[in-house]
């Protein structure tokens, strides 16, 4: 049997007790080492692992949906681009095969105007731009001219508008409408 130092009470009175209480006081000391470990340690990183792993897939998942958005507006930016293109075209083809004046002639009509007189004429600033000048006069009352102007605004035309003048008679409820539009061509 082993025998230790005289002057150690701790370790004198542990020699004293039975084998199988030492074993077991060992053991229990094991256990709460491991217990305070489980519950200090292990779970506190356990969570903060969870937590980082959470992290890193909501950044990989924002970061797959950034991709894909940019995905796509790089396609619409080539969509859109091809579409600027087609509706230059387009309009510029359409300018040309089309009348402006008949167009604004069946607005007229469409809107229960009257038509009293139309010219057209074709004026160059330069090389590059033609602009057809139409001088209306129309005859209508103040709804039919309303709905005559949100037509030439809802169609597809950049139509301007100058020299606007309205006349309306004492006797009845029409309105005399004098105009002059005009739309610009590049060449």
């Amino acid at each position: 049997m082993y025998y230790g130092p005289q002057g150690n009470k701790i370790h004198s009175f542990l020699l004293r007790q039975k084998k199988h209480h030492r074993y077991l006081a060992t053991s229990t000391i094991i256990i709460a080492i491991l217990s305070t470990w489980a519950i200090f340690l292990y779970q506190p990183l356990n969570s903060l692992i969870a937590l980082e792993q959470q992290q890193a897939a909501s950044l990989e998942e924002k970061q797959s949906n950034a991709a894909q958005t940019k995905m796509v507006a790089l396609e619409l930016e080539k969509k859109l681009n091809e579409h600027k293109k087609i509706l230059t075209k387009y309009t510029h083809q359409n300018i040309n095969k089309k009348d402006l004046l008949n167009f604004i002639l069946h607005q007229a009509y469409q809107a229960g105007l009257l038509s009293s007189s139309c010219s057209r004429s074709l004026e160059k600033k330069d090389k590059k731009i033609n602009t057809f000048n139409i001088n209306c006069k129309f005859k209508g009352t103040l709804k039919q001219v309303q709905l005559f102007f949100e037509k030439l605004v809802a169609s597809e035309y950049h139509i301007g508008c100058q020299n606007l003048t309205i006349t309306s008679s004492a006797n009845n409820k029409q309105l005399e409408i004098s105009a002059t539009f005009n739309y610009h061509v590049i060449n």
